[in-house]
Order: structure tokens, then C-alpha cells, then sequence
């Protein structure tokens, strides 16, 4: 099978059909180029991307302090919102103006009000993202593309598509044996048998263009968390 290899002006050229600010995609041909393995695919890559800047637009104009005050992660239409808020006005309106974004398919709102998160703490939640992200990466049978990973107050939150439920139970596996990690919240979906059969269909082409690469529907169901409350023993945290 020939290797695909995407120009960056034809990825320049989509940026300004969609009508998307490139800075949303920072990180340029790389990002775009390894999109192509992930199960969403280039479509779907292009999709989240585009529902994340129209969310922080949206923040921008009504409340320029829920940009910095929150984190998000947007896979497959489902935006996932972690951070601190300093009131529940601030935590109502960040899931309104989400919900006015089109294309979001459900909201998960996992912030807190109340300050409570030392510079220690977000130095120890970055290592522990770093950390999980690098054992996974360096895992052959653990597709690391398809996760995203936040770590907020020692909680670990895992967003994205598992081709099948032993590799899930491997990344939470990880996850809960990472020093100071306190709990474990999984939104993962699973990978359908349709999405499968999909995607092997696209890989038996000689030769593939932008449109060929098809965004990999994952179950249409509500993300249900799957949290783990047990501590893990080996934590920095007492």
C-alpha cells in the first residue's frame, strides 16, 4: 500500500474552505499528517478541531475568563470541559455557550468552583499526564493516538476510542499506577464492529486522497465515566 503524504498547501487550502483559524491547529503538517492513523481520521480531526476554536470563540465573547480557566477536549462531537471555576454562573455558562456550538453532540462537565490547586499541584497533574502519555506512546499494542489524557487535582481523565476493551483496561491500568494519581475517569468509547470494517475497507486502497479517510462513528450512546475511587497505593499523596 502506497504511503500518503499530504502537502501543506493542500492542508492550507481546507483551513481556508472551512473558514477555521489555522492557529487552531498549531503544530502545523505533523498534526494533520499523523491524523490520518487516528480512528476519527482526517474528517473527523478537522471537525474537533473546528468545534474547539468555535468554543473558545464563543468563551472569548461572552466570558473571556472561562478560556483560561478551563481545559477541553472535543472527541467526536463530545466536548469534555476540566478546571476550576470560581462561581456556578461561571460553570452554567460554560456549558450553555458549549451547547450553541453546532456539531457538539454532548457536553461532560467535569469542573469545580472553588479554588483549590497550588502551582505543586499542576506541576505533579502535568507529570502525571506526561507520564501516562509517554507509557502508552511506548505501548505497541495501545493505539496512543486515539487518547487524549487531562489531569486535574490527581483526577485522570481519559477521552477517546479503544479499539476494544482490554486495550482500555491496559491505558487504566497505567493510569492507576502513576504516583500521585487519586482517581481514574474514563469516557472512552469503545470501537465499533462497523467503524472497523470501515477502516480496512479504506486501507485495502493503492491510493488515497483526503476524502477517502472516513470519520470512525463511535457509539451513539451517552459517555457514561467509568471512575475508579480506589486509591492508588503508590501515591506521592497523602
Amino acid at each position: 500500500m502506497k504511503t500518503m503524504l499530504v502537502s501543506a498547501s493542500t492542508i492550507m487550502s481546507l483551513f481556508m474552505l472551512s473558514g477555521c483559524a489555522p492557529v487552531a491547529f498549531m503544530g502545523g503538517a505533523t498534526t494533520v499528517a499523523t491524523s490520518a492513523s487516528e480512528e476519527r481520521g482526517m474528517k473527523g480531526v478537522f471537525s474537533d478541531a473546528q468545534i474547539k476554536a468555535h468554543i473558545q470563540a464563543k468563551w472569548m465573547d461572552k466570558r473571556p475568563e472561562l478560556v483560561m480557566a478551563t481545559n477541553v477536549v472535543v472527541r467526536q462531537g463530545r466536548v469534555l470541559i476540566t478546571g476550576e471555576l470560581e462561581t456556578p454562573e461561571q460553570q452554567i455558562d460554560a456549558v450553555r455557550y458549549v451547547w450553541q456550538v453546532p456539531g457538539v453532540k454532548e457536553v461532560v462537565d467535569e469542573t469545580t468552583v472553588g479554588k483549590t490547586s497550588s502551582f505543586q499541584q499542576y506541576a505533579r497533574d502535568s507529570w502525571i499526564t506526561t507520564q501516562l502519555k509517554t507509557k502508552i506512546l511506548n505501548d505497541n499494542k495501545i493505539r496512543s493516538l486515539n487518547y487524549n489524557v487531562h489531569t486535574e487535582n490527581g483526577t485522570v481523565f481519559l477521552m477517546g476510542i479503544a479499539q476494544n476493551q482490554q486495550e482500555l483496561d491496559k491505558v487504566i491500568h497505567y493510569a492507576r499506577h502513576i504516583g500521585g494519581v487519586r482517581k481514574v475517569t474514563s469516557y472512552v468509547t469503545i470501537k465499533s464492529p462497523a467503524s472497523a470494517t470501515s477502516q480496512g475497507k479504506t486501507h485495502q486502497q493503492d491510493q488515497a486522497t483526503l476524502e477517502d479517510f472516513p470519520i470512525i462513528d463511535a457509539p451513539d450512546e451517552p459517555l457514561r465515566p467509568q471512575t475508579l475511587d480506589e486509591p492508588n497505593t503508590g501515591s506521592s499523596f497523602q
